[in-house]
């Protein structure tokens, strides 16, 4: 670009008709893009505040209450009343949200579909598309979670449509020949457009459609499927794009191809203690300010990466952490030589095009079962669950490689924000370990993440933190504890504000 576009005056290009900015208590802020230019945000600060439905009222606040959302997170905030005013607008009024990575945005979505879907129609109504079975997955059950009411009392369906995988042929065409009738439908791009195609899902009835991980579902690959679903459904749709990261090229895109002319309204959250919002380029992007990140010069250490991973895998163990490689084949490797070591790990990775190449499905459910309950502390993979994916007690990531584009060798600043993400989630702390060969493109591609997190920095990796020694193992593993034991302070604090607090009643 020809001059230096931050994310303020880079949206106030896009053609929106008024903005405001909201600073919350702990010091965020958000700037709302209103579409119709009328009338201030009515952000709220209990749930009991929104404007929900008589019919639905009592369910979805027991289902929110019941999922642990004690009070709406900064995003829920702006995002769930302007999805509800925007579905009874005439045109609807779609949404573009960006927030940090563990910052709610999940919940806000389902809270909307929900909120939506008739449940007097025996018919698909609400679609919610995600990059990756795991978040496909992750995300119905939330809104089983927050629906739990309206499925018993009510009826409502919650449905999945995700590839089998790993060439597991007959899963496959048991999935694709299933009709699909669920009141909310989560899945992924291809199945999606598969089970329309086969006439297996009747989408003449969907009002609302979510992009979850919006960017990605309009990045190289998932582009022209994320399209044809589009442009399956009725034009008239709200249409709800949330995602930790966009290009203002991006969100053109989306308002364009996605959108359909339709008024959208947008809300970006900022990072407290900074003017900007991502780098002054062309980038959105905001960094979990709970995460520490510091890289090690693995050459240092006799035996290299591996070498720094085994030296702390006590430390890893004693919290939960995921170590992210760039192949299958390097995860399927790192896992043979930890186990060679005695240490237990559990690997997963994208389907392959056989059983041989990839993980069949039930082996990717069991994987992700195993982590999720705590049975396996360590967890090796694949970008495939860089984004969205939200497994409590996650503390620490090693980024055995940096991402990359695998076309440029240049850095993947946006799948690092996510990967990084799956720790420092819902306000906890999170550590972050980059382990670097000096002699590759390593340093210049993290110097650029840094950039892209943080903003230049003068001298370097004033943000991205050298460590000393990668033979010094005490020093990592109490830098970690260090950080992390401010989260145990942090939860305190959270409890006595809790108690300070009258509880809601919504028996």
């Amino acid at each position: 670009m020809g001059e230096e576009e931050t994310l303020s005056s880079g949206v106030a290009k896009l053609g929106t008709s008024s903005n405001e900015e909201v600073e919350t208590s702990s010091g965020e802020r958000m700037r709302v893009e209103r579409a119709s230019g009328v009338g201030e945000l009515r952000a709220i600060k209990a749930w009991e505040e929104l404007e929900l439905s008589e019919s639905k009222k009592k369910q979805l606040l027991q289902g929110v209450y019941g999922a642990r959302f004690d009070k709406p997170f900064m995003i829920q905030e702006a995002a769930v009343p302007l999805i509800l005013e925007g579905f009874s607008a005439k045109p609807r009024v779609c949404l573009l949200a960006q927030a940090k990575s563990g910052s709610g945005k999940t919940a806000a979505f389902v809270l909307g579909m929900l909120h939506n879907v008739d449940l007097k129609v025996a018919a698909p109504q609400a679609v919610c598309v995600c990059p990756t079975r795991e978040l496909a997955q992750q995300n119905a059950s939330v809104c089983r979670d927050i629906g739990k009411t309206l499925i018993e009392t009510e009826g409502l369906e919650v449905d999945v449509v995700v590839r089998a995988g790993g060439g597991d042929r007959r899963a496959e065409q048991r999935e694709s020949r299933r009709q699909t009738t669920a009141h909310v439908v989560v899945g992924t791009p291809g199945k999606f457009l598969e089970k329309i195609r086969l006439k297996r899902l009747d989408v003449g009835r969907v009002t609302t459609l979510v992009l979850d991980e919006a960017d990605e579902m309009d990045a190289k690959g998932l582009r022209e499927t994320t399209r044809e679903i589009r442009d399956a459904l009725p034009r008239d749709l709200q249409v709800l794009c949330f995602s930790a990261t966009y290009t203002l090229d991006g969100i053109r895109d989306i308002e364009k191809s996605v959108f359909k002319g339709h008024p959208c309204d947008k809300i970006f959250v900022e990072t407290k203690d900074d003017d900007r919002v991502g780098p002054r380029d062309d980038k959105v992007v905001t960094m979990v300010d709970q995460i520490l990140h510091v890289w090690v010069d693995a050459t240092q250490h006799p035996q290299g990466k591996d070498g720094v991973v085994e030296d702390i895998f006590d430390l890893l163990q004693a919290q939960q952490a995921y170590i992210f490689v760039n192949t299958r084949d390097q995860a399927r490797n790192a896992q043979r030589l930890l186990q060679s070591k005695g240490f237990s790990t559990v690997v997963l990775t994208g389907s392959g095009k056989s059983q041989t190449d990839g993980m069949t499905a039930d082996q990717r459910d069991q994987a992700m079962a195993d982590f999720r309950d705590g049975k396996i502390k360590v967890m090796i993979t694949t970008n495939v669950l860089s984004r969205g994916i939200d497994v409590t007690g996650v503390n620490i990531v090693i980024n055995y490689d940096l991402p990359v584009d695998f076309e440029t060798q240049q850095a993947d600043v946006e799948t690092y924000v996510h990967r990084v993400g799956r720790t420092g989630r819902a306000g906890a702390r999170g550590f972050a370990i980059n382990l670097i060969n000096p002699r590759t493109a390593d340093l210049a591609n993290l110097e650029r993440i840094e950039t892209y997190c943080f903003g230049k920095q003068n001298p370097p990796f004033s943000k991205i933190l050298k460590l000393p020694d990668a033979t010094d193992v005490e020093a990592i593993k109490d830098m970690a504890k260090k950080h992390l034991l401010l989260k145990q302070q942090d939860q305190q604090q959270q409890q006595q504000q809790q108690q300070q607090q009258q509880p809601n009643d919504v028996s």
